[in-house]
């Protein structure tokens, strides 16, 4: 069996410290007038949510201007999740991790919208041990343009496959998270 968690709302809270940290990097960028606010950020793949951003600001929303972007993000992420220790685990989430690892039929893993670079430091900031997990299907892993979160149980089929050698049925896999 296959269980794949989303990150955000679901395994850690963060006080919105993702956000706020697009705002930022946004704002050193471009300026004061950049704001978050309005921005469509629960259940979406990251590309995406940079993407729209720099779209309603009427900036260039190109693969430049949103790698340059994310690297503000990122930055300003390290620093947010570091200075407020907003980061945490949701209630139960260790004991279910740790319980659901002692299995032997049962392999864990994430399917996020989170770019791999920022779900793993939201993760560690949670005290959330990523290493736990053995399969993974980030953000930005779709291999179609636009990439969708639809996109993400076969990229994690795939992993699996490629990590024990033999395939999972999709009714082998179970996904929870916090939006539908």
């Amino acid at each position: 069996m296959l269980i794949l968690f989303d990150v955000d709302a679901t395994l850690i809270t963060t006080g919105r410290a993702g956000l706020l940290a697009i705002g930022e990097a946004g704002r050193e960028l471009f300026g004061p007038g950049f704001d978050i606010d309005g921005a469509q950020a629960a259940g979406r793949l990251d590309p995406l949510i940079l993407r729209d951003i720099l779209a309603f600001h009427d900036k260039p929303h190109d693969s430049d201007a949103v790698a340059e972007l994310r690297e503000g993000y990122r930055r300003h992420l390290i620093r947010l999740l570091a200075e407020e220790r907003a980061a945490r685990p949701c209630p139960g989430v260790p004991e279910l991790l740790g319980a659901l690892g002692a299995l032997e039929d049962v392999t864990l893993g994430l399917l996020t919208g989170n770019y791999e670079d920022t779900g793993r430091i939201k993760l560690e900031a949670a005290g959330i041990d990523v290493d736990r997990f053995r399969v993974f299907a980030w953000g930005d892993e779709s291999p179609h343009d636009p990439p969708a979160r639809e996109h993400l149980p076969q990229v994690a089929m795939t992993r699996y496959q490629e990590a024990h050698g033999a395939p999972i049925a999709g009714g082998q896999v179970t996904i929870i998270g916090d939006t539908p």
